[in-house]
């Protein structure tokens, strides 16, 4: 404790002797320099490859920065508002982080990823040796966020897939706690894509800082032990296996990023436990110029907006390409559709007023209920344009559930709120392309069908935020050079359902006795695809047998 306590004071007098005065920004924008180079063998602006930071550069031009990149051993611009520093492999010393410092004590920002100590990254192993830095100690006396050490294990990891990055991708979320990066995020449950973690905590209210949580987790805990991970050291001793240990793990709501902000020195940082969330190919892949994962996108773009101190009316406007409705029992969200549903916000609003409108993943639909007590919704559906329902989805507070001519069943993602209004959102795979919407029933538990509702269900040309259920956990990403055909059991004697295309991301819920078939599902389809043609997310032999 006293070793931390002195490099903490040490650090702190050579910021003091570094420090000159904020100036201001000049004519052409406030600057950004991100900091690379051989010495930490950090990720670089150069570099539009797939471990590159370019992209991320370009939203800060976007923003209206000029971006530079300057060597760790270099001081930070005295005119630089951001400084950047992205995935470093080798040691960030402590000489490193006294420039950080003296940039944010005269009011600077910074905003840094790390990943996990010894992370096997592509034949290489992270060396940061982070702990050593001074940084973890600064941060929690003066910003109030704690950089942990581990490394956030899933159920469907195993050592296999924690060698190789591609397959340690999973979704986390926003945070509860309000805060201006991902309050959007959070209204539509956008997921934000990760490779592998270390824990990042906001500790909240401090002497003279606050602290938000922007990210976290609730699946899986912190493996502490950083030998789980391989060597490309043909001397190191072999990985160990990974195990929960009580009380040396973490478990539980496990937050990954966090913001704060000093009072005293005005000086902002942002800590993100993950690096390739803001990666080129990774976070922020980008195909015929849309986001891959629009969350990280966003993620980035208001995180950047934040760290330049932009008002808030000048953040980027969410893509128009998505749809941005939340699931929460508000009707704000619909009241910016009002052009495509053909009435005025006034007429949108009502006692027994029914919106209906799909994407290219779900249905949705908005009901002002006529009554308080009001908590169920019965939607009869014409799958075949007879002009007679027969399909039936009854929905409330606790279940939804569909009935066909073949039985009835539940439906674990489908998504109700109840608060002004009653707010429902069905995946598509229940209704075929053409499926018109006959009637919705609003009523009771007890009397469920107290009033009858009609509308016309409205096709929008955005695209859902994602196609899978908040508690997916085992993923599979589907990797071929044409489109795939999906079937109806496991083999291809089975009749085919759908064909879906590379990079379609599904649950998998099951496999076949002999693991060659998967079993995947997401809003838009349910099917069996071939084992290998499926990039997972960790062991698929841990799936159960399904019969088909």
């Amino acid at each position: 404790m006293m070793r931390h306590r002195k490099l903490y004071l040490i650090l702190v007098l050579m910021s003091l002797v570094l420090v000159a005065p904020l100036h201001a920004q000049n004519e052409e924008g406030p600057l950004v320099v991100f900091i690379e180079g051989r010495a930490i063998d950090s990720s670089t602006v150069t570099n539009r490859g797939q471990i590159g930071t370019s992209a991320l550069a370009d939203i800060f031009r976007a923003l209206g920065a000029r971006v530079q990149q300057i060597a760790p051993t270099d001081s930070i611009p005295e005119d630089a508002q951001v400084a950047v520093l992205v995935r470093p492999l080798r040691t960030v010393r402590p000489a490193y982080i006294a420039r950080l410092w003296a940039h944010l004590y005269r009011g600077g920002s910074v905003l840094l990823a790390f990943d996990p100590e010894n992370f096997f990254l592509g034949g290489q192993n992270v060396n940061s040796r982070l702990s050593r830095s001074g940084l973890p100690e600064l941060l929690r006396e003066s910003y109030g966020i704690q950089i942990g050490e581990g490394v956030i294990i899933e159920p469907q990891y195993t050592q296999a897939s924690l060698s190789n990055l591609a397959n340690t991708y999973s979704l986390v979320y926003p945070d509860l706690v309000p805060n201006p990066v991902t309050d959007p995020l959070r209204a539509v449950g956008a997921p934000i894509w990760i490779w592998g973690a270390r824990p990042v905590s906001a500790l909240g209210l401090g002497y003279d800082s606050r602290s938000y949580p922007l990210l976290y987790t609730d699946v899986g805990y912190v493996e502490s032990d950083p030998a789980i991970f391989p060597s490309n050291n043909p001397n190191a001793p072999p990985a160990v296996p990974f195990a929960f240990d009580t009380p040396a793990d973490m478990i539980g709501r496990i937050n990954i990023a966090a913001i704060s902000e000093n009072w005293l020195s005005g000086g902002r940082v942002a800590i993100l436990g993950d690096s390739e969330m803001i990666l080129n190919s990774f976070g922020l892949l980008q195909v015929n110029n849309r986001p891959v994962q629009v969350g990280n996108y966003v993620f980035a773009q208001r995180l950047a907006a934040w760290l330049l101190r932009l008002p808030e009316e000048e953040w980027p406007p969410l893509p128009r390409e998505f749809t941005w409705l939340g699931i929460d029992g508000e009707p704000e969200d619909w009241l910016a559709y009002d052009t495509i549903l053909n009435v005025t916000a006034a007429q949108m609003i009502g006692r027994g007023e029914l919106r209906a409108v799909m994407d290219d993943a779900y249905f949705y639909a908005v009901v002002w209920p006529y009554a308080a007590t009001d908590d169920t919704l019965t939607f009869l559906f014409d799958t075949n344009l007879d002009r007679e329902a027969d399909l039936t989805v009854v929905a409330n507070a606790t279940e939804v559930t569909i009935e066909t001519p073949e039985g009835r069943s539940t439906i674990t993602d489908a998504v109700m709120a109840i608060g002004e209004v009653i707010e429902f959102r069905l995946p598509r795979r229940y209704l075929p392309l053409n499926a018109r919407l006959d009637t919705v029933y609003v009523g009771t538990a007890e009397r469920p069908r107290t009033g009858e509702l009609t509308t016309e269900v409205r096709t929008l040309s955005t695209v859902a935020i994602s196609p899978l259920p908040r508690r997916a956990s085992t993923l599979v990403t589907m990797v071929s050079t044409e489109r795939v055909n999906l079937r109806t059991g496991p083999g291809t004697d089975f009749p085919v359902r759908a064909q879906v295309e590379s990079g379609a991301v599904f649950e998998a819920l099951g496999r076949s006795a002999d693991g060659d078939w998967i079993l995947v599902q997401n809003a838009r389809h349910e099917g069996w695809i071939a084992e290998f043609l499926l990039l997972p997310n960790g062991s698929l032999q841990r799936l159960p047998v399904v019969e088909s």
